[in-house]
């Protein structure tokens, strides 16, 4: 069923939800609809069903941001995991591991992500930091047997921050958008 078309009531183009059309608020059937133009209307405005697909960024900006959250979520999550663990861990068993170094951590990551997307550029370099620095304390705070858990959790770890500084470091589209960050209203 396509929702885009003419309204009968206004002759406007519009994206139909329901029947209503968003421009009048009047109801129609699909079969009363004209076929849309996509052109703008008197005012020079784009159809309202586009104004979503509009933004000033780049295709490289929008990948720049899309990569900065993934990087966010690699570091964090792990991160709020480990706090998880050591805080059941420290409810369950005799062996109370070290609970505020996770959660320091967690909380960090949390307050650099804020302040990366609000246009911030040294949370960039200050999150790689808090990946490398995270890695060591993980690596260090394990107190298992060696053995292959103990080296595959440690690489595991070091391997899923290290791919996330390597994406925040050198990828050219996260250069580019904290560039555009930097040059819009209000950038740092």
């Amino acid at each position: 069923m396509n929702q885009i078309g003419k309204c009968p009531h206004c002759g406007k183009d519009s994206l139909f939800t329901r029947g209503i059309c968003p421009n009048c608020g009047l109801t129609s059937k699909p079969e009363e609809r004209g076929k849309p133009d996509f052109l703008l209307d008197a005012n020079g405005k784009l159809p309202s069903y586009t104004e979503v697909l509009e933004e000033e960024m780049t295709v490289s900006q929008k990948n720049g941001r899309i990569l900065i959250m993934l990087c966010t979520l690699l570091i964090g999550v792990p991160l709020v995991g480990w706090f998880g663990v050591a805080l059941f861990q420290s409810f369950e068993n005799a062996f109370h591991p070290p609970i505020f170094p996770p959660f320091a951590m967690s909380a960090l990551a949390g307050y650099l992500t804020y302040r990366l997307f609000e246009r911030t550029r040294w949370a960039r370099w200050a999150l790689c930091a808090l990946a490398v620095f995270a890695s060591i304390v993980f690596a260090r705070s394990i107190h298992a047997e060696p053995g292959f858990a103990l080296y595959a959790s440690i690489a595991l770890y070091a391997a899923i921050n290290l791919a996330a500084i390597l994406m925040l470091a050198i990828s050219r589209d996260v250069t580019e958008y904290m560039n555009m960050q930097k040059n819009a209203p209000g950038g740092k």
